[in-house]
């Protein structure tokens, strides 16, 4: 597998996992009673980034003679 495919699902579990870890600290920033951190598109932006590298593989793999 080439870089570019194997870095699809890489993306999309950091994704998770950074999505996961922020839902965490606003679940205990609200039983602690303080005011809870910003919220950013973790997910969104995940999924982005592994569209982008997606239609790059392709492109790299149809057109630049890939393996």
């Amino acid at each position: 597998m080439c870089a570019l495919c194997s870095a699809v699902p890489t993306v999309l579990t950091l994704g998770v996992v950074a999505e996961n870890k922020q839902r965490q600290a606003y679940k205990a920033a609200m039983e602690e009673g303080v005011p809870a951190p910003r919220k950013r598109p973790f997910l969104v932006l995940a999924i982005a980034g592994a569209f982008g590298i997606l239609v790059t593989s392709v492109f790299y793999h149809t057109q630049l003679n890939g393996i």
